[in-house]
């Protein structure tokens, strides 16, 4: 699974991976970027179990959440 950032402003970007009990289990990027740079960042669940999980994309100026269903 892949995340594709842009941004938007100069800003610190961070990606943080949870458990469904809320525990932070990866932080998968955290580093700065430039306005309009795109950045692929990669999720190797390779090793997570079967199961819901949280994903939080956060910035200097706010945060986004979603969900990731690993299936098998």
């Amino acid at each position: 699974m892949s995340f594709e950032l842009k941004a938007l402003e100069d800003t610190r970007v961070r990606v943080d991976i949870f458990n469904n009990a809320g525990s932070l289990i990866n932080v998968i990027y955290d580093e700065d970027l430039t306005k309009g740079d795109v950045k692929t960042v990669i999720l190797d669940a390779s090793n997570y179990t079967q199961g819901d999980y949280i994903y939080r994309v956060s910035t200097n100026t706010g945060a986004v959440t979603g969900t990731i269903v690993k299936a098998r």
